[in-house]
């Protein structure tokens, strides 16, 4: 078994978030409780409610890479 610290995400930057236990974080204001089994986190005070919420319900900033070939960027 490993018992390494488990390592939160913001969801919207993609910024490292210390690793304090889930319940304080939704105690400071740096999560949200989707339901029993997931959470989101984010960043304190670093970004807006409209970003947090673009973040979860938004589309993929990504590109496929056979997307970008073909030139349909």
């Amino acid at each position: 078994m490993i018992l390494e610290p488990i390592q939160y995400i913001c969801c919207v930057c993609g910024a490292q978030l210390p690793p304090i236990s889930k319940d304080h974080m939704i105690k400071i204001g740096c999560a949200i409780r989707i339901n029993e089994e997931q959470y989101l986190y984010f960043c304190l005070r670093k970004h807006s409610e409209e970003e947090i919420t673009r973040a979860i319900n938004g589309v993929p900033k990504f590109k496929k890479a056979s997307e970008l070939k073909r030139g349909l960027v």
